[in-house]
């Protein structure tokens, strides 16, 4: 009976243990693509505070940014990342998004890129300000 007692305990944190891990999936993420048609992300991790590395050589990397996240750090883009800014985001990078250059060689394309997509197309006012609920991303360089 113990040993019952006691594994059934160990299956039940390990279960625990994985809640973090599903609660940042979010799936079906909308966004407009480049084009401005509506599309569908499947696989897209949410964006959090500590999040200060995003994606990983050689994959495309799906994020969604919802309500307020600011990360005090750097944050470093690896491989191809796509990050869809929800509809009502405000999400801050206050030192800085660091793209860098594989081979530091300017003429030759980089496997690393950060790519932007929205949910809704902006409406903008007579003085060019938008007037609707679209995501934002503010990107700071302190330097300070």
């Amino acid at each position: 009976m113990k040993k019952q007692l006691l594994s059934i305990l160990l299956i039940a944190c390990l279960l625990v243990g994985l809640l973090p891990t599903v609660a940042l999936a979010a799936d079906d993420v909308p966004y407009l693509d480049e084009n401005g048609a509506k599309r569908i992300c499947t696989n897209a991790t949410e964006v959090t505070e500590s999040d200060t590395n995003w994606g990983s050589t050689g994959t495309t990397t799906w994020y969604v940014a919802r309500g307020e996240v600011t990360i005090d750090s750097n944050v470093v883009v690896t491989g191809d990342v796509r990050l869809i800014l929800a509809d009502g985001c405000a999400l801050t990078v206050n030192n800085g998004i660091l793209v860098k250059d594989n081979d530091d060689n300017p003429s030759t394309s980089s496997a690393n890129a950060l790519t932007i997509y929205g949910q809704t197309q902006p409406v903008l006012d007579a003085d060019g300000k938008v007037t609707n609920n679209v995501g934002t991303l503010t990107a700071r360089n302190n330097t300070e």
